[in-house]
C-alpha cells in the first residue's frame, strides 16, 4: 500500500527497492495508507457483522417455521372433539387479558397452548390423519 500511494504521488523511484527493503525493516505504513487500512478494516468488519447478523436471523426464521409445522401437524392430527375440548381447557388456563381479541386457534397463545395441552396428552406421536386416540397419556 505504501508503494501504491507514493507512486501516485510521484516521489517513489524504485517502488521494487522500496518493497523489499520495506518487507525486510518491516515499514510501518505511512499515515494517508494507514488511514485507509482502518477504514476498509472497519467496513470489512461491518460487512462480516451484516452477514452474521442475518446468519441469525435467517437460522431463526428457519426454526420459527419449523416450529409452526410441526404444531400445524399436531392440531391437524386432532380430532375435531378433541381439539376443541383442548382449546376449552387452554382457554381457562389462560389469563383473560390473552384472550381479549382472539379466542379461536387465529390467537398464537391459545395455538401454543393447545400444543402443549396435546403433546402432553401424547397427541404428538400421532401422524397426520390418524383418528384413534393415543394408548399413553389419555385425558
Amino acid at each position: 500500500m505504501n508503494v501504491l500511494h507514493l507512486k501516485s504521488l510521484g516521489k517513489l523511484k524504485n517502488p521494487a527497492g522500496y518493497i523489499v527493503a520495506g518487507l525486510k525493516e518491516e515499514y510501518e505504513p505511512l499515515p494517508a495508507v494507514a488511514k485507509r487500512l482502518e477504514e476498509r478494516r472497519r467496513e470489512f468488519d461491518a460487512m462480516r457483522l451484516q452477514a452474521e447478523a442475518a446468519e441469525v436471523a435467517r437460522r431463526r426464521k428457519r426454526q420459527l417455521e419449523e416450529e409452526e409445522e410441526e404444531i400445524n401437524r399436531v392440531l391437524g392430527a386432532l380430532p375435531a372433539d378433541v381439539r376443541e375440548d383442548l382449546q376449552r381447557r387452554a382457554e381457562a388456563e389462560l389469563p383473560p387479558r390473552l384472550l381479549r381479541r382472539k379466542r379461536a386457534l387465529d390467537n398464537p397463545v391459545v395455538r401454543l397452548r393447545i400444543y402443549e395441552l396435546a403433546v402432553g396428552e401424547g397427541w404428538g406421536e400421532l401422524d397426520a390423519g390418524a383418528d384413534s386416540k393415543p394408548s399413553a397419556g389419555s385425558a
